[in-house]
C-alpha cells in the first residue's frame, strides 16, 4: 500500500486531487500488480490433467466439483475424478457423490504407485481433476509424498488454493510451504465470507502467482467465477461485493 501511495505522488499533481482523479490512478496500479490468467483451458484430442492443492479446510473438494460441473454441463466435457485424499472418508464419499451426479468416473488412490494406472484408465476423459489431501503443510514427509505422486504424471495444471477467511499469516504461512510445487495460478475461495477484499493485494504479491478463479459461495457449479484483474480491483476498491 505505502508503494503504490509513493508512485501515485509521482503520478498525481497536487492541484488534481479530487476522489476521482485518486481512484482512477489507483485502479491502474492495482491492474498492473495483479497478473492476469483467465479460466482453465483445454487442448482439443487431449486430456488434460489439473491438481488442486492446499491446506484443510479450504475448500478444495467443492471448487473441483464446480470446475468439473461447468465443463459437463456447459461445455459438454468428459470429465473425470482422482482422489488422493483417503485420509478423510468424508472427503471421498462427498466427491463420489458428485461424480455420480455427472456420471463421471472416480479413481481412489491410496498409494503413488497407483497414480499412474488410475490415470491410465481415465486416458479417455477430456480433463481429469485430482483432489489432494490437505494435510499440515508443514510436515516435510506428507509434502514429499504429495511430490511424489506429481513427479511422473503429466499434470498441466496445479492450483493452489487459498481461503480468503484465513489470516494473513496462515495465508502466508502456506503460500510459503507449497511453494516447492509449480503452481500455475491460485484459486481464492469463500469470498461470499470475507470481512474485507484488501488482503487479496497481498495473497498475489506473496504468491507471486495470478489468481484463476474465485469462490463465493457453496452452491454447485454457480459460485465460481473467472477472476480478472479489473474484477479484483473493483473488489479491492469496495466496488463489487460477495457479502450477504
Amino acid at each position: 500500500a505505502l508503494g503504490i501511495v509513493n508512485k501515485m505522488k509521482k503520478d498525481v499533481a497536487e492541484g488534481d486531487l479530487t476522489r476521482e482523479k485518486i481512484e482512477a490512478s489507483l485502479r491502474i496500479y492495482l491492474n498492473r500488480l495483479i497478473p492476469e490468467h483467465g479460466p482453465l483451458q483445454l487442448v482439443e484430442g487431449r486430456t488434460s490433467y489439473v491438481a488442486l492443492i492446499g491446506a484443510t479446510g479450504v475448500g478444495k473438494t467443492t471448487t473441483i466439483a464446480k470446475l468439473a460441473a461447468i465443463h459437463k454441463f456447459q461445455m459438454n466435457k468428459k470429465v473425470g475424478f482422482i482422489t488422493l485424499d483417503t485420509y478423510r472418508i468424508a472427503a471421498v464419499e462427498q466427491l463420489k457423490k458428485y461424480a455420480e451426479i455427472m456420471d463421471a468416473p472416480l479413481e481412489v488412490v491410496h498409494s503413488p504407485e497407483e497414480f499412474g494406472p488410475a490415470i491410465e484408465r481415465l486416458k479417455d476423459r477430456d480433463l481429469v481433476l485430482i483432489d489432494t489431501a490437505g494435510r499440515n503443510q508443514k510436515s516435510a514427509i506428507k509434502k514429499q509424498e504429495l511430490q511424489n505422486y506429481f513427479r511422473f504424471t503429466p499434470i498441466e495444471e496445479i492450483y493452489l488454493v487459498l481461503s480468503s477467511t484465513a489470516s494473513e499469516k496462515n495465508i502466508q504461512s502456506n503460500i510459503k510451504e507449497f511453494s516447492d510445487f509449480p503452481i500455475s495460478s491460485l484459486i481464492i475461495t469463500k469470498i461470499d465470507e470475507a470481512v474485507t477484499y484488501g488482503p487479496i493485494l497481498s495473497i498475489v504479491a506473496k504468491a507471486n502467482r495470478s489468481v484463476a478463479y474465485i469462490t463465493t459461495g457453496q452452491e454447485v457449479p454457480q459460485d465460481i467465477e473467472v477472476s480478472s484483474p479489473l474484477k479484483l480491483t473493483e473488489m479491492i476498491l469496495g466496488q463489487v461485493s460477495y457479502n450477504v
